[in-house]
């Protein structure tokens, strides 16, 4: 599987779960995924066994799915439409030379509510195909803090391919280190990095309404940045809820809460002035309260995150809504122990 096509997937947010590998080589071809997508659960099948993926799979979902059967693509694809039209994405060989063979796989795939995402090697004939309909979807990862290098190369990649692929950074303000590919911005001070710029506050609902407004008249951007930002905020779920209305993908970043657990500017975790800590836990995104109790906590690895500076930042990627929800719902409790075990369990995880 090409890399490169599977990092651009990730940067727009997505995150396969589960994996259909169909082909001779299908083990050989899963590493490749599971490098962007360690957490994704591959099943391999050879090309004679795939004919009736209905029968086998039945009520089974495949987020990704790669076929390297040429000789009987067409079969796989009749026998098994139920299971295939639950996936995100095909990854398909199709041998265009021969129209006889290429025409009905290609209308089959249409008939699926498939259509075509782009070439993904010429030499072998293999294209990704994706579900005219597309699901909402994000994933995370750690990084170093500000290692937004593989992320601005994407951007430049899609700009240049793409004149009207329009990026916008919610919160450029402080550190504009996305200036050179940058649409717009958005940000409580002025910011001269862009040729668009709006000016408000992030917490109040009507400081969205000129960002609203104009994408309301020019279509979502394609892309929104928010960089060390939501941490600071009082309302964080305000951004998170409309960075999705004006922007059909993005990328958020954040100090992990490594870094928040410990002391880099002062006697006192994390950074002082920030009042949330991000994580996710499992598929969801958790906006954690800086609440006192933060500073007494026994952090048991604190000695060792202090050397994982590849770890000191949260990054997520979205694409077309966002899933979050803070710790524990709408309140803490319901009892002094009941907030120590779950944050307890926040930070002290590997």
């Amino acid at each position: 599987m090409n890399p490169d096509v599977l990092e651009g997937l990730r940067f727009q947010g997505y995150s396969p779960r589960t994996l259909l590998d169909v082909g001779p080589d299908a083990g050989a071809a899963t590493q490749g995924l599971l490098q962007t997508f360690p957490d994704c659960v591959p099943t391999l099948i050879a090309p004679d066994q795939a004919a009736g993926l209905d029968d086998a799979f039945a009520g089974h979902r495949f987020d990704f799915v790669r076929i390297d059967a040429q000789g009987s693509a067409l079969d796989i694809l009749s026998g098994g439409q139920a299971v295939l039209r639950q996936a995100d994405y095909i990854l398909i060989q199709i041998p265009l030379a021969d129209a006889a063979r290429a025409e009905p796989v290609l209308a089959q795939l249409a008939a699926m509510g498939f259509r075509t995402a782009q070439v993904t090697d010429v030499q072998s004939q293999t294209f990704l195909f994706e579900r005219a309909v597309r699901r909402p979807t994000q994933n995370y990862r750690y990084g170093p803090l500000h290692g937004h290098g593989p992320l601005m190369d994407y951007l430049r990649d899609q700009k240049a391919k793409n004149p009207d692929f329009s990026v916008i950074d919610v919160g450029a303000a402080a550190n504009p280190w996305s200036g050179e590919v940058l649409n717009a911005t958005f940000d409580m001070g002025d910011c001269a990095v862009a040729p668009l710029h709006f000016r408000g506050n992030f917490n109040d609902s009507r400081s969205w309404d000129e960002v609203l407004r104009h994408v309301a008249k020019h279509g979502r951007f394609s892309y929104a940045i928010c960089s060390h930002t939501l941490e600071d905020l009082a309302y964080p779920a305000m951004a998170l809820e409309m960075l999705p209305r004006i922007a059909d993908a993005g990328y958020v970043c954040v100090p992990s809460r490594y870094l928040e657990s410990l002391r880099p500017e002062s006697p006192y975790r994390g950074f002082i002035h920030h009042r949330w800590v991000l994580d996710n836990v499992g598929p969801d995104l958790i906006l954690a309260p800086k609440i006192p109790l933060v500073e007494f906590l026994t952090m048991e690895a604190e000695g060792e995150w202090g050397a994982q500076t590849d770890r000191f930042e949260f990054q997520m990627h979205w694409r077309g809504a966002i899933a979050f929800n803070p710790m524990n719902g709408d309140y803490l409790g319901p009892t002094r122990d009941a907030v120590i075990g779950m944050y307890g369990q926040f930070f002290n995880r590997p």
